[in-house]
């Protein structure tokens, strides 16, 4: 049975809210490439014309690391944006199509299924990626263009992918405190 599924089917107002969303980036895109060429002249122009060695150098580096990362800005909102991408969440297994960061081609992707029952354990990496340990030994690392996917699996599903889930004891109201234990009083803590 079908859980969850990205992307959503978007009625006919909210594609066209969602088409408008890609104009305004599509004209950010542009400036950015638009920014970069101009940049490129201008560090041509620096090295040519200004005669001191140093001053070259430094406006040149600065320069060429906006470049750099401008093309980055270009290519995660690229990845972000492409519609091949997909995820389908079901009560047995995990459907999940992704693109590399550098393979931007809807021919270079990569398509995995996850049984449930193939699972030995289950973490986040430091870039928010979900790794997924096989009882096979493979690690899978599963990027996900929508976070609500990832959090739908990690809230509601962490017992059968086998996520290390952090239970927190409720404090409501209805509990009683103890006015001696430091923890709940202020007066208790003399450090302070």
């Amino acid at each position: 049975m079908l859980l969850y599924k990205f992307p959503k089917k978007l009625s006919a107002s909210e594609q066209i809210e969602q088409a408008g969303e890609r104009i305004k980036v599509n004209k950010k895109i542009r400036k950015i490439r638009i920014q970069n060429v101009i940049l490129l002249a201008v560090i041509c122009i620096l090295l040519w014309r200004v005669p001191i060695i140093w001053l070259k150098i430094l406006t040149s580096l600065i320069l060429l690391l906006c470049i750099v990362f401008n093309s980055l800005i270009l290519m995660v909102v690229k990845r972000q944006e492409d519609s091949g991408a997909y995820t389908k969440i079901y009560d047995d297994h995990i459907e999940h199509k992704q693109a590399s960061l550098f393979n931007l081609k809807k021919t270079n992707y990569k398509e995995v299924t996850v049984f449930y029952s193939d699972i030995l354990s289950s973490s986040q990496d430091a870039f928010g990626n979900l790794q997924i340990k096989l009882k096979n030994g493979e690690i899978i690392s599963l990027y996900f263009c929508d976070t609500d996917a990832k959090l739908y699996l990690i809230n509601n599903l962490y017992k059968e992918i086998k996520y290390p889930k952090k239970e927190y004891r409720d404090l409501s109201a209805d509990e009683i405190v103890d006015e001696d234990d430091p923890d709940y009083n202020w007066n208790n803590w003399k450090d302070f």
